[in-house]
């Protein structure tokens, strides 16, 4: 149960800032199984590196274990298999297939939400693997917490481990992908392209090569000379023009908190470079990386990394409640019109409980209340159970951005 991608190797990643810690992780599973972070869950959105990783710890442990000691299976693949083996009555077979690894990984670990026996069943195999000194991999492009009807028991195992996110690669990040995806291919690519591909595709790792696959094979068909002239003609189609993003046409006001409910945070980081171009002091809480949001979005106020690990480039703060509220009191203690934005919610919660984060912004909303600044919380509704939507909305003056 071991079908590895060819060329995703630790040699072929490219690391960059917003997949840095995970990458260190995997390296450190990878040298050292059931040493370093068991288990270690990678999270992230499609496209951005997860099964790259997950292959690169496959290569490399098979280099010292023998090939049959290593699963990887896709989750859905995982249900499907233990779905034929009820209904053949061999679920004892496969779990002799599956149990007393070296390494079990999962991917796709969102695709098992729902899938009560299937879950069942993964997480006897995690503690088997585990009590039998092997490793534990999953990845996922979302939290534990945030797959909906997944086990408490399987989300508290998961969670017992090391949790690594993966972000949108920001634009050094995607301009070496590139590069490096072409001298793979033996192909020189003027600057130029690699500009005009990298500004267009913003988060999507596999997109990104898509569109240099596509670009070199349509070259190589013509014989015609990759040029910049030749990838606008060739990638335009698919790719369309740049976006052009706006600053959203949303009113907030001091002593006032918003709940503005998108799917990224956007329209938020937007609003939070505007305000502060109109005179006021701002403050972000973020999950994504700072040089990533100021790169993007021009904000020039303090940004603080949202994240249980160090950094030498940026200041962070780990998800402990009581630090965030002492750090915005400071921000707010400073005086005069203020913006604080903290994007994370959904990470807060998966580190704590919904109760304590809704303590947590009570607690915020009555500061301020009686203060001249502005507090904003983006989230994806998506992201939380309905009931829990329902009462953050209740509390905040809600924002829905259009567009």
């Amino acid at each position: 149960m071991l079908a590895l991608t060819e060329g995703m190797g630790f040699q072929s990643f490219v690391v960059g800032k917003s997949n840095k810690f995970a990458y260190a992780a995997a390296v450190a599973v990878a040298h050292a199984p059931d040493k370093a972070y068991n288990p270690l869950f990678l999270y992230g959105k499609s496209g951005l590196g997860k099964t790259h990783l997950l292959n690169a710890i496959a290569r490399q442990i098979m280099a010292k274990s023998p090939k049959e000691s290593i699963v990887l299976l896709p989750a859905e693949k995982f249900a499907e298999e233990l779905d034929l083996a009820i209904k053949k009555n061999d679920v004892h077979g496969l779990r002799g297939r599956l149990r007393q690894k070296k390494l079990f990984m999962i991917d796709d670990f969102q695709f098992l939400a729902g899938k009560e026996a299937a879950q069942v069943e993964l997480l006897h195999l995690i503690e088997d693997t585990l009590r039998n000194g092997g490793q534990v991999v999953i990845a996922s492009d979302r939290l534990p917490k945030e797959i909906p009807n997944l086990s408490e028991h399987l989300v508290a195992k998961i969670q017992g481990g090391m949790i690594a996110d993966i972000q949108p690669p920001d634009k050094q990040t995607r301009v070496e992908i590139l590069k490096r995806k072409a001298k793979e291919k033996g192909k020189e690519i003027p600057a130029q392209v690699i500009e005009f591909i990298s500004d267009r595709i913003e988060s999507n790792v596999r997109e990104l090569e898509a569109a240099l696959n596509r670009l070199i094979a349509f070259a190589t068909v013509m014989k015609l000379e990759i040029d910049l002239q030749l990838a606008k003609e060739v990638l335009t189609p698919t790719l369309g023009a740049p976006e052009k993003e706006a600053a959203p046409e949303l009113e907030v006001k001091p002593g006032h908190s918003y709940l503005i409910e998108e799917d990224r945070p956007v329209h938020s980081n937007l609003l939070l470079a505007q305000m502060m171009k109109n005179g006021y002091r701002g403050l972000e809480i973020s999950r994504m990386n700072p040089g990533q949001l100021r790169s993007d979005y021009g904000i020039s106020g303090e940004i603080i990394w949202l994240t249980d690990k160090e950094s030498k480039n940026e200041r962070t703060i780990a998800p402990s409640l009581e630090m965030i509220v002492h750090t915005i009191e400071e921000f707010l203690g400073q005086g005069g019109k203020g913006i604080v934005l903290i994007d994370g919610l959904q990470y807060l919660i998966s580190n704590t409980s919904f109760d304590g984060v809704l303590r947590f912004l009570r607690r915020l909303i009555d500061e301020f209340s009686e203060s001249d600044s502005i507090m904003m919380i983006s989230v994806s509704p998506g992201t939380l159970r309905p009931q829990e939507v329902s009462i953050l909305e209740r509390e905040f003056e809600v924002l829905r951005p259009t567009g």
